[in-house]
């Protein structure tokens, strides 16, 4: 429990209850030579009115003079309220939403706490897959899509480097979306829980919290990083996981000297662990790979990279915001890029900063990865190469729950029976093949299955398989 004192500050609750100060002299001078200006200016507007209608070259109507009075003062009010617009717009710092990639650190780390290893081969369903756990407001499946094409499997150290989102949405069916909440919050969204959430209906806060109402909706597309993010606990996760997995609060204060000049003992929360030493060390293995053949890979030879590191790339469907969140032994840092303004746009990323256009084309290993990059790369020139800690072999192939025997070969009664032995559903598929009749051919997953997944096995039907066409044959005109 953090100490409670009082702390005295000469600063006030609100800004506007400053004492005077020179500041506000500034102000009323600026003001009032302002107002000076303008009514020279209106004043001068009227005097030289008769001299507009008595020009021979112009002669001006009174209507003409007018006219042009009423264009000033539409254009003063006009100029006041667009500015004024922009001032508000260009001035306001909101927290956003970074979809798609970052997050999904949370949902690996939570497989790998329920028994996972990194090498665990995962599912990837097509784009256009129906989870029954991501509905819409109405209880409907939201076909998940994928930002590319994908194989059918690939392990979650993979999975990690190219975030294929059907695949982490099934492996959050697995791990609950609560408890995947929770995990971001212990590694370091702290702010999830602290945060009010704030209804969407009514604009209102209401007095629970981002996290709380997550979990309570069983939020499934919080693994795609819907949630309001904030830079620096997302660096600090980072740091989390460099650390061992042991939290501490991400504090910009060095010192604090006071008045005397002697230094004042500043009161912070305590660091705690958050998970297990061997699973961040793990976690880092397995976030190890995007420099090398992942979505950061390029921004890291263009800076000719040479360390280990982890890191994750993160992007929103329309393009409006893309994150990379990357960590070394001695520091981790996080970049997010993003559009600020009421109507965020998709940005487009090119020879220059990113800018507001019609279709975006940023993602996290552009723009964001190629800061994180150039701003580490001279940071750490002349510092010693630290391999990423070694990972734990319990987090590597996972507990014994989540493996599965090897039934290839086996007739499909005695491979059904070893398999329901293990508390396994099984599944049966014919499949032509030259083995003998009823022999297992084949079986999905192999290795790994998450807890109560069905083991599909597909069974011989003794047929050899009807060999294709011979090229050229059939109805070929040429084309």
């Amino acid at each position: 429990m953090l100490e409670r004192r009082v702390v005295d500050t000469d600063v006030p609750s609100r800004l506007d209850r400053l004492a005077w100060s020179r500041f506000h002299w500034l102000v009323v001078v600026a003001l009032g030579i302002t107002w000076i200006l303008d009514g020279l200016e209106v004043t001068l507007a009227g005097a030289v009115a008769p001299a507009l209608k008595s020009s021979p070259l112009l002669h001006l109507t009174d209507a003409q003079v007018g006219a042009g009075a009423s264009a000033y003062l539409a254009g003063a009010v006009l100029g006041a309220l667009f500015f004024g617009w922009l001032t508000d717009v260009l001035g306001r710092k909101r927290l956003f939403f970074i979809t798609l990639g970052v997050y999904l650190i949370f949902t690996a780390a939570t497989a790998l706490e329920k028994g996972l290893g990194i090498n665990y081969v995962l599912t990837v369903p097509p784009s256009g897959y129906a989870s029954p756990i991501y509905l819409d407001g109405g209880g409907r499946p939201i076909p998940v899509q994928n930002a590319g094409n994908y194989a059918g499997q690939m392990s979650l150290q993979d999975a990690l480097a190219t975030s294929p989102n059907t695949a982490f949405i099934k492996l959050e069916e697995f791990t609950g979306v609560p408890d995947v909440v929770d995990m971001a919050v212990r590694l370091g969204m702290k702010s999830l829980a602290t945060t009010p959430f704030v209804d969407p209906n009514t604009r209102r806060r209401t007095d629970r919290s981002i996290a709380q109402v997550t979990k309570d909706q069983r939020q499934a597309s919080f693994t795609l990083g819907v949630s309001p993010t904030s830079v620096l606990e997302l660096a600090n996760v980072g740091a989390t996981l460099a650390s061992a997995g042991r939290w501490c609060p991400p504090s910009p204060i060095e010192s604090v000297t006071g008045q005397d000049g002697k230094p004042v003992a500043v009161k912070e929360a305590g660091c705690n662990q958050a998970v297990e030493p061997g699973l961040a060390n793990t976690m880092l293995t397995g976030l190890s790979r995007d420099d090398i053949g992942g979505t950061a890979a390029g921004a890291a030879r263009q800076v000719g990279w040479d360390r280990p590191m982890a890191g994750k790339t993160g992007t929103t469907q329309q393009h409006k915001s893309a994150a990379f969140v990357g960590v070394v032994p001695q520091m981790a840092g996080a970049v997010i890029t993003f559009d600020d303004s009421n109507s965020p746009r998709p940005l487009c990323d090119g020879s220059g900063s990113p800018f507001a256009c019609g279709n975006g084309n940023i993602f996290g290993g552009k723009t964001p990865a190629q800061t994180w990059f150039g701003a580490m790369k001279p940071l750490l020139d002349g510092q010693p190469v630290v391999a990423l800690p070694p990972p734990d072999p319990r987090y590597l192939d996972g507990a014994p729950v989540a493996r599965i025997p090897d039934v290839v070969g086996k007739s499909v009664n005695e491979a059904r029976a070893i398999l329901q032995r293990e508390g396994r559903q099984v599944s049966i598929e014919t499949t032509d093949n030259n083995a003998d009749r009823g022999t297992v051919v084949g079986q999905s997953p192999e290795g790994q299955a998450l807890p109560g997944e069905t083991v599909l096995l597909s069974v011989s039907s003794g047929n050899a398989p009807q060999a294709p066409d011979a090229p050229g044959d059939g109805n070929d005109n040429g084309d």
